[in-house]
């Protein structure tokens, strides 16, 4: 087999290669298709060798297949960032138009989020770069395929964060808590003099002293009520 594959010519060399890498990612369990991977793959390889890139493919193949040096997981983790935004910037630029681009995944979004919540929309337009908007694009909607994007980088946009922040029930003001208190049973002095009586080590570190003399009394007279 070996003598007759180097007999081939180049390209059926890379035919017959990329049909027995689909087979065996078939073989292998993998429900997508796999078919043309290794000619585009070779491509894109040759495509970062010009631009003088490092190997990108087959470095994130690695980071993918291989475990890290502790053992068992993959070196670049899968289930938080930066898997999600590397996820992401690949999907973007592989689609054939925005509106076909799958959502970020969660993990991004989150980071998307805080980094908004933080910076605010200063930090999201050069996070994202100019995009669409620009003067040289004045094609109609249908042409915004994300090739043609000035893209920094590919990530949620402006009315989708702010969206998602505006339904987060947490909130940074003290609006819940007040509300909170307001709904609550109101204490009174009987439940600070049952505290101070709780108190069976002969010192009280509960309630905080306002250095209005009213606790060290309250505590005063509770001791008299034990000595009598």
């Amino acid at each position: 087999v070996r003598s007759l594959f180097h007999s081939l010519p180049i390209h059926e060399q890379i035919q017959l290669i990329d049909e027995f890498f689909e087979k065996v990612g078939k073989r292998l369990g993998l429900r997508e298709s796999l078919s043309g991977f290794v000619p585009i793959s070779i491509q894109a390889m040759r495509n970062l060798q010009v631009a003088g890139r490092t190997n990108m493919v087959y470095g994130l193949a690695r980071c993918i297949g291989l475990p890290s040096s502790e053992g068992g997981a993959t070196r670049l983790p899968l289930d938080r960032m930066p898997t999600g935004y590397i996820e992401h910037q690949i999907n973007f630029f592989n689609a054939s138009h925005k509106n076909t681009v799958p959502p970020c995944s969660t993990d991004y979004v989150q980071w998307a989020e805080t980094m908004y919540c933080n910076s605010g929309s200063k930090w999201l337009c050069l996070h994202r770069g100019p995009a669409w908007f620009y003067a040289e694009f004045e094609g109609p909607p249908s042409k915004m395929t994300p090739s043609k994007a000035r893209i920094n980088n590919a990530c949620p946009s402006l009315s989708t964060l702010a969206r998602r922040i505006q339904s987060n029930p947490l909130t940074t003001t003290s609006q819940i808590q007040t509300k909170a208190l307001d709904e609550a049973n109101k204490a009174d002095a009987c439940d600070v003099l049952l505290g101070i009586q709780e108190s069976v080590k002969g010192e009280w570190n509960g309630d905080v002293d306002l250095n209005d003399g009213k606790l060290y009394q309250s505590y005063a007279n509770t001791n008299r009520c034990y000595q009598k």
